[in-house]
């Protein structure tokens, strides 16, 4: 799952249902501002990231966006991608 703004990205190998996951990856990708806009993605047929984008309407940020494509629609229409780094899970 990936939350990113404004080109920024955080990506996060998480538990989508976990709060404490999403919450952390949203203030990190928007800075603490929950009215920034926040785009929520996975991979094709991967609802990991639709329950966090409601995870994340549910705590606050009101500018959630899903893309329902992910990284396999991305790809597939032909667009940019770069390789990123999952941040470590809250516990580790």
């Amino acid at each position: 799952m990936a939350v990113a703004h404004d080109g920024a990205e955080v990506t996060t190998e998480s538990n989508p249902d976990s709060v404490d996951t999403t919450d952390l990856a949203a203030l990190r990708a928007s800075g603490g501002d929950k009215a920034k806009q926040l785009v929520i993605y996975c991979q094709a047929d991967c609802w990991m990231s639709w329950n966090a984008a409601k995870r994340a309407l549910s705590l606050g940020y009101s500018n959630v966006a899903w893309y329902r494509d992910g990284t396999d629609g991305w790809s597939a229409a032909g667009l940019p991608m770069q390789n990123a780094t999952p941040e470590p899970r809250p516990d580790e």
